[in-house]
């Protein structure tokens, strides 16, 4: 059975690869053509863009973080944070550049699996896989222990992050 890290440690890790990532992703385009799933993706719901591509700490693995928001601020104006997060420490994160996918090794091109999926708007962690469907789109499964007890969605392409956040 697979070693799982406590819920603690992987919001704790997906924070350090915050800063790095967003960054990563920013100054490195070449590397959106490095595999089938890195680049840009609309969310299900078209309420967030996801940027896929090299973890910052380990170029073998893919991570995603929040890209572009529908709603980046809050009733107040405020840019929305990590308010739902478990961990009180990190719920003064900006919503927008947060890592919320990590740690996925390659199966293959456009697949990839053992990774995590945090879910930001209800401060939850899943263990997770992504792969390029037949039709171009990208099918994220989030899920708890076993694949069978998830949930899948399904994401939409797009050039570019519609501006950012």
């Amino acid at each position: 059975m697979k070693q799982r890290l406590n819920r603690v440690s992987v919001l704790a890790l997906a924070s350090g690869l915050l800063t790095l990532a967003y960054s990563l992703f920013a100054a490195s385009p070449a590397a959106a053509s490095d595999d089938p799933a890195f680049g840009y993706w609309l969310t299900e719901n078209k309420r967030a863009i996801i940027q896929i591509g090299p973890c910052a700490d380990d170029a073998a693995k893919a991570c995603g973080a929040i890209a572009w928001m529908l709603e980046p601020v809050d009733a107040a104006g405020k840019p929305k944070t990590d308010s739902k997060n478990p961990d009180a420490k990190l719920r003064d994160r900006p919503l927008c550049g947060l890592v919320v996918f990590g740690n996925f090794k390659k199966d293959g091109p456009g697949d990839w699996e053992k990774g995590f999926a945090y879910d930001a708007a209800k401060g939850d962690l899943y263990d997770a896989y992504m792969e390029i469907q037949k039709d171009g789109k990208l099918k994220v499964r989030g899920y708890m222990t076993i694949s069978l007890l998830g949930k899948s969605q399904i994401w939409t392409r797009v050039p570019d992050a519609r501006g950012g956040c």
